[in-house]
């Protein structure tokens, strides 16, 4: 019984969670700062591009609400994204959905 289990769950497939793509621009020290990121959820991460961090992967926690990635919480349900600070203004801005580009491959 527990073979057929096992057999049945190696078979299975593997999560096929879409990505999605974020365009943000979030207020950084007084300053806007452009963020491209990459949304994971099957595989639990956030890939993001910013001129401040360079290309990065980070773990992610996925609810059914937001994420919450670096100290961001990125809302699902309006696409605010906010990282609150102690000692100065919060990092707020807003994310829109991006198209990914065409592909060669």
């Amino acid at each position: 019984m527990l073979a057929a289990i096992a057999l049945v769950l190696a078979n299975a497939p593997a999560s096929t969670s879409p990505l999605i793509y974020l365009d943000c621009t979030i207020m950084q020290r007084g300053q806007p700062v452009e963020w491209q990121i990459t949304l994971n959820e099957g595989e639990g991460t956030v890939d993001y591009d910013t001129v401040i961090s360079g290309p990065q992967r980070k773990p992610a926690r996925f609810t059914a609400d937001a994420v919450y990635f670096i100290g961001f919480t990125l809302s699902r349900i309006d696409l605010t994204m906010v990282r609150p600070h102690t000692d100065g203004p919060n990092e707020a801005g807003k994310c829109r959905l991006a198209k990914p580009k065409t592909r060669a491959f």
